[in-house]
């Protein structure tokens, strides 16, 4: 069951079943793939690519000189380095702490503290609402951004499909004297008051529990 394919490439444990040994000087132990010149597959585990390292089982590194160097790492892309139950991902990257993920220097999870770290702005596209038969419907789930243009018309905005817990929602009303909210929508003391009839009104809101919408206002912006 192996496949030894290249000058000097070596299955470590002559006789030993189910390896796939691809390249010059490429090595592999059981179960193991090793493709590339000078990949290094340990058993159980995926090296792909020149000089592409598994220094542990049941890891994956592809790319060049990629390197899985613990248990259950992955390691993608030219010069990434991956630690144990760690993920990395593009050039010259590197999760070395357990249980960590690194997406191009960009997304980073740390497993240690799990926090999340994102190196950039994080953009979430406006969804545009309209009003149909006095009622303006809202689904959660296409962004947590929402304007609407009410012209002064009177409507109800309709509680929202596909909240999610721990999510916070914000609304541009324009001209939005005649708004009713929904149910689910709560304000201090109980109700809002004096939207505007010709301008922009922001309204907040943070959903804890995943049922109901907990909001703060800034009224006449112009």
């Amino acid at each position: 069951g192996a496949v030894v394919i290249g000058n000097n490439a070596n299955n470590i444990d002559n006789n030993r079943a189910d390896v796939v040994i691809i390249g010059n000087g490429a090595t592999s132990y059981q179960n193991g793939v090793a493709i590339g010149a000078g990949a290094f597959s340990i058993e159980m585990a995926v090296a792909i690519g020149k000089q592409a390292q598994n220094g542990n089982n049941y890891g994956v590194a592809i790319g060049g000189e990629a390197n899985s160097g613990d248990t259950y790492g992955i390691a993608v892309g030219y010069q990434s380095t991956a630690g144990n139950d760690s993920i990395a991902i593009g050039y010259d990257v590197s999760a070395t702490t357990a249980n960590s993920i690194n997406i191009g220097d960009k997304f980073k999870y740390a497993g240690n503290t799990s926090q999340i770290t994102l190196e950039g702005g994080v953009r979430v596209p406006t969804s545009t609402l309209s009003i149909t038969s006095n009622t303006a419907s809202v689904d959660a789930s296409l962004s947590n951004y929402f304007t609407l243009n009410a012209g002064g018309n009177p409507f109800l905005l309709q509680n929202p499909t596909n909240l999610q817990d721990g999510a916070s929602y914000t609304f541009r009303i324009i001209s939005g004297s005649g708004c009713v909210f929904g149910s689910n929508y709560l304000f201090e003391s109980g109700s809002v008051t004096g939207l505007s009839t010709d301008k922009v009104d922001i309204i907040s809101f943070v959903s804890i529990g995943g049922s109901q919408l907990y909001g703060v206002k800034l009224l006449n912006l112009q």
